[in-house]
Order: structure tokens, then C-alpha cells, then sequence
């Protein structure tokens, strides 16, 4: 590198001479107008364009000798041409090297270059790329469950203008991710959160105003809906269908506030519906402890009705004693007995206590 470096600066103050010589200053590098006649041309016809590595170290190497407009000469004049070229040549269903592999090494060049713009400048290699892409997703049938989408798209999104990236994930993504959400099998759990994965594999790569706007109009409704027949069931079965899609949401925590506000909701609602149906047993329980208490009322009437006399008598084994006509009985759990031979009398039958 220093001997390129020292090479350059010769080179320089030669050339910056013979400029002094002209009257009329030069709008140009001499020396870059030198490699344009010279190394530019070499390069490009010694070095194959989807050799990406060795053509882009070899440009490294030279980097600090070129001058830094003529660097922006060399990536626009002679390489994109060649890339373009490159970019029509390739066949996403048949070419076994990945697009990303030989294209992202030129577009860091472009990165680093200084371009207002970097991904504008390389757009016309970029479209390309996009165009056969698109197509070849909607020939082959492409569905979410296949990653591969992501894996391909995660490397190259990065080169695209975001206008560009819209109008493609507007054509060929979104509808797609839309059509999956309404599948998701919400009353299986396990399969539903699967099911939900294969979406979730885009969050990285789609504007959280998307993610949110297809939660809000497909998963959510249906989401919600399971949520009241989980409320059916026990505490432990909320708990766990609330903490598993707890987890799958989580990487939307620190960017999306429909997220946040949505599980505040359902925590919110489980808590209640909880409350609820602890005081429901708890209701229930009072009702079943008065009903004992009332159980002697409800026998004394009925005796009352039928002219059967009834009265406390004496306790036994622990157990309070009444007469019921000419029988001695008892009560246990709302059920009355004889207390002779234990057996169970019921209050349509009482009449028969009538006789010894």
C-alpha cells in the first residue's frame, strides 16, 4: 500500500506540473484520466464480474491511490455497466451461487464511496434483481411456511430504496403474510404458535406500521376470540395459552405499542374474568352452607303442613336427635334419616315416620 501511496504522490506533482504549464486549469484528475485509459479497462476485462471477492480486493488495494472522485468514476463508468450486464445474465430458479453472495460486496463499495445516495446509484442493478425476484416468488407458488424467502430477502433489502422495498413486499409479501394469518389454527395451540412463527420470521425485515396493521385487522379478532373460550377453562390452561403468545410477541415489545396495549388488555380481562369466578364459588359456597342451615326449617314446615309432630330431642353419638312423628331422627348434609336403622327418608315421605 505505501508503495501505491508513493507511486500516487509522485505521479501527482508530475502531472500537477504540467498542468501549471497550461494557461486553462484542468477540470480533471490527469491521473485519474490515466487509469481510465489504463487500469479501469483492465480491470473489468481481466477479472469476471461474479468473481465478487478478488475483483473487490484487488479495487481495495488500489483505493487510496485513487483519487476520490474518479473512485466514483470507476463504480458508475465500468463496473455498474458490468454488473448490469451481470444482473440480466442471472437466473434466480438456476443459478446455484446466491445473488447476495456476489452482489454485496459491490454494493458496500458503492457504501463507501460517498454517494448521496448509494442505494439510488445501484438501483439500476437492484430493480433487476427485485423484477426476476418478484416473478420467480409468484411462479413457483411461494407460501410463508417457506423461510427461504427470508433468508434470500434479508441480505438484499438493505440495497433497495425503501420505496422500492414497499412497492415489492406490497406485491409479493404482505398478501401472502395477510392469506396466513387467517389460517392460524387458534383453538390448537402448539400448531397456532408454530403456525404464528413463519410470520413472525418477517418482523425484522417489514416496517412496524405493516406488522401492526396485520395484527390489528387479521391475527387480533381471531386471537381475542380464543381468548374467551380460553376463559372457560381452568386458571392453569389460561396461564399457559397467555404466556406462550406472551413469548412469540415479545420481540415487538420495544417497537410496537399496539402490542404493549393489547396484551395489557388481555391480562387485564383474564384478571377480572379470575376475580369473577372466585367470587362465583365463593357465592356458591354461601349458598350451599344456608341451605344446610335451613334444611330443619324446610323439614319443620313441611311436618307442619302434614300435622306431623317435630321437635329437638336429645344428641347421640354427637349428633342432634329429632322427632319426626313417632321416629327419632337426624340430618346429614340436607339428607334426613331414621335414626333406628340409618336409612334415608325423603321429605315427600315423611307421612311414613307416622308409623313405629
Amino acid at each position: 500500500m505505501a508503495v501505491f501511496i508513493n507511486i500516487r504522490l509522485k505521479m501527482d506533482k508530475a502531472w500537477d506540473q504540467l498542468n501549471n504549464r497550461s494557461k486553462k486549469v484542468a477540470h480533471h484528475s490527469l491521473f485519474g484520466k490515466l487509469l481510465e485509459y489504463t487500469f479501469y479497462p483492465k480491470l473489468m476485462d481481466e477479472i469476471d464480474i461474479m468473481q465478487a471477492d478478488l475483483m473487490t480486493q484487488t479495487i481495495d488495494s488500489w483505493w487510496e491511490v485513487i483519487p476520490e472522485a474518479d473512485r466514483r468514476v470507476l463504480l458508475k463508468g465500468y463496473l455498474l455497466p458490468e454488473l448490469i450486464v451481470a444482473a440480466n445474465r442471472w437466473s434466480p430458479l438456476t443459478d446455484p451461487k446466491p445473488v447476495h453472495q456476489w452482489l454485496t460486496p459491490y454494493f458496500q463499495l458503492f457504501e463507501i464511496t460517498n454517494f448521496t445516495d448509494s442505494q439510488k446509484e445501484f438501483s439500476k442493478v437492484s430493480q433487476i434483481v427485485q423484477t426476476k425476484l418478484g416473478n420467480c416468488l409468484d411462479q413457483a407458488g411461494w407460501t410463508v411456511t417457506d423461510l427461504s424467502a427470508v433468508k434470500m430477502l434479508t441480505p438484499l433489502h438493505s440495497m433497495w430504496t425503501l420505496d422500492a422495498w414497499r412497492v415489492f413486499t406490497n406485491k409479493f409479501i404482505i398478501p401472502k403474510l395477510k392469506k396466513h394469518l387467517f389460517t392460524i389454527p387458534h383453538k390448537h395451540l402448539n400448531k397456532a404458535i408454530t403456525e404464528f412463527k413463519f410470520f413472525s420470521a418477517w418482523f425484522v425485515l417489514l416496517e412496524i406500521q405493516i406488522v401492526d396493521n396485520l395484527l390489528d385487522d387479521v391475527f387480533f379478532p381471531e386471537f381475542f376470540s380464543q381468548m374467551n373460550r380460553e376463559l372457560r377453562k381452568d386458571c392453569d390452561e389460561i396461564a399457559e395459552w397467555y404466556w406462550a403468545w406472551r413469548e412469540v410477541l415479545s420481540p415487538l415489545f420495544m417497537k410496537s405499542k399496539l402490542v404493549i396495549e393489547k396484551l395489557a388488555y388481555v391480562l387485564q380481562t383474564i384478571s377480572n374474568t379470575l376475580r369473577l369466578q372466585k367470587t362465583s364459588v365463593q357465592d356458591k359456597e354461601k349458598y350451599v352452607h344456608n341451605h344446610r342451615q335451613t334444611f330443619k326449617e324446610l323439614l319443620q314446615k313441611r311436618c307442619e303442613k302434614a300435622n306431623i309432630e317435630f321437635f329437638p330431642g336429645r344428641k347421640q353419638n354427637g349428633r342432634q336427635l329429632y322427632k319426626v312423628g313417632v321416629q327419632w331422627c337426624y340430618i346429614d348434609q340436607n339428607v334426613l334419616f331414621k335414626n333406628a336403622d340409618n336409612s334415608m327418608v325423603s321429605l315427600n315421605d315423611i307421612h311414613k315416620l307416622l308409623v313405629a
